[in-house]
Protein backbone atom coordinates (compact mmCIF):
# COMPACT_ATOMS: atom_id res chain seq x y z
CA UNK A 1 0.00 0.00 0.00
CA UNK A 2 1.76 3.38 -0.54
CA UNK A 3 -0.16 6.71 0.11
CA UNK A 4 -3.70 6.99 1.85
CA UNK A 5 -4.98 10.37 0.22
CA UNK A 6 -7.84 10.57 2.71
CA UNK A 7 -10.40 8.55 4.42
CA UNK A 8 -12.06 6.34 1.42
CA UNK A 9 -9.20 6.37 -1.28
CA UNK A 10 -5.86 5.06 -0.96
CA UNK A 11 -2.89 4.31 -4.04
CA UNK A 12 -1.66 0.44 -4.15
CA UNK A 13 0.86 0.12 -6.48
CA UNK A 14 0.29 3.33 -7.98
CA UNK A 15 -3.64 2.52 -8.83
CA UNK A 16 -6.11 5.03 -6.97
CA UNK A 17 -8.64 2.49 -5.24
CA UNK A 18 -11.24 4.27 -3.78
CA UNK A 19 -13.58 2.13 -1.11
CA UNK A 20 -16.80 0.98 -2.02
CA UNK A 21 -19.74 1.68 -0.22
CA UNK A 22 -17.73 3.97 2.49
CA UNK A 23 -17.89 7.36 2.67
CA UNK A 24 -15.77 10.02 4.90
CA UNK A 25 -15.58 13.50 5.97
CA UNK A 26 -13.91 15.57 3.22
CA UNK A 27 -11.24 17.97 3.61
CA UNK A 28 -11.68 20.92 6.16
CA UNK A 29 -14.90 18.79 7.50
CA UNK A 30 -14.95 17.13 11.43
CA UNK A 31 -13.58 14.19 11.04
CA UNK A 32 -11.44 14.24 8.06
CA UNK A 33 -7.92 13.82 9.69
CA UNK A 34 -8.97 11.33 12.32
CA UNK A 35 -10.57 9.12 9.35
CA UNK A 36 -7.32 9.43 7.20
CA UNK A 37 -5.05 8.74 10.22
CA UNK A 38 -7.21 5.26 11.01
CA UNK A 39 -6.81 4.02 7.37
CA UNK A 40 -2.83 5.31 7.12
CA UNK A 41 -2.56 3.49 10.78
CA UNK A 42 -4.36 0.39 9.47
CA UNK A 43 -3.34 0.12 5.61
CA UNK A 44 0.18 2.41 5.34
CA UNK A 45 3.46 -0.24 5.37
CA UNK A 46 0.86 -3.28 5.13
CA UNK A 47 0.03 -6.20 2.09
CA UNK A 48 -2.80 -4.73 0.58
CA UNK A 49 -5.25 -7.21 -0.90
CA UNK A 50 -7.42 -5.33 -3.68
CA UNK A 51 -11.17 -6.81 -4.77
CA UNK A 52 -12.61 -4.69 -7.59
CA UNK A 53 -15.95 -4.51 -7.71
CA UNK A 54 -17.06 -6.25 -10.77
CA UNK A 55 -20.70 -4.69 -11.27
CA UNK A 56 -19.21 -1.05 -10.73
CA UNK A 57 -14.97 -0.89 -11.52
CA UNK A 58 -15.10 3.09 -11.62
CA UNK A 59 -16.42 5.73 -9.56
CA UNK A 60 -16.37 9.55 -9.92
CA UNK A 61 -12.94 10.66 -11.09
CA UNK A 62 -12.16 7.52 -12.44
CA UNK A 63 -11.20 5.73 -9.21
CA UNK A 64 -11.49 1.95 -8.97
CA UNK A 65 -13.66 0.84 -6.65
CA UNK A 66 -12.60 -1.83 -4.72
CA UNK A 67 -12.56 -3.70 -1.39
CA UNK A 68 -8.96 -3.37 0.09
CA UNK A 69 -8.08 -6.00 2.70
CA UNK A 70 -5.03 -4.81 4.77
CA UNK A 71 -2.99 -7.79 6.07
CA UNK A 72 -5.96 -9.48 6.40
CA UNK A 73 -8.41 -6.76 7.76
CA UNK A 74 -11.41 -5.35 5.92
CA UNK A 75 -10.95 -1.78 5.51
CA UNK A 76 -13.84 -1.18 4.14
CA UNK A 77 -16.06 -2.22 7.03
CA UNK A 78 -13.75 -0.92 9.58
CA UNK A 79 -13.69 2.37 8.67
CA UNK A 80 -17.72 1.93 9.14
CA UNK A 81 -17.41 -0.29 12.49
CA UNK A 82 -14.92 1.99 14.40
CA UNK A 83 -16.88 5.16 13.57
CA UNK A 84 -14.92 6.86 11.02
CA UNK A 85 -17.06 6.28 8.12
CA UNK A 86 -20.55 5.61 7.04
CA UNK A 87 -22.40 3.29 4.24
CA UNK A 88 -23.38 4.95 1.30
CA UNK A 89 -24.41 4.24 -2.17
CA UNK A 90 -25.07 0.16 -1.42
CA UNK A 91 -26.80 -1.12 -4.82
CA UNK A 92 -25.13 -2.56 -8.09
CA UNK A 93 -22.22 -4.16 -6.21
CA UNK A 94 -21.18 -7.43 -6.33
CA UNK A 95 -20.63 -7.02 -3.01
CA UNK A 96 -24.19 -6.32 -1.74
CA UNK A 97 -24.82 -9.48 -0.11
CA UNK A 98 -21.66 -9.94 1.83
CA UNK A 99 -21.68 -10.49 5.60
CA UNK A 100 -19.48 -7.70 6.03
CA UNK A 101 -21.72 -5.01 4.44
CA UNK A 102 -25.02 -5.85 6.68
CA UNK A 103 -26.60 -2.42 7.31
CA UNK A 104 -25.08 -0.88 4.20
Amino acid sequence: MDYVVDGDTLDVDGIRIRLVFVDTPERGQPGYSEAKQFLSDLCLDSHALVDEDDLQTQGSYGRILAVVYCDGVNANAALVDQGYGFWTYCYTSEFADEPWAVGC
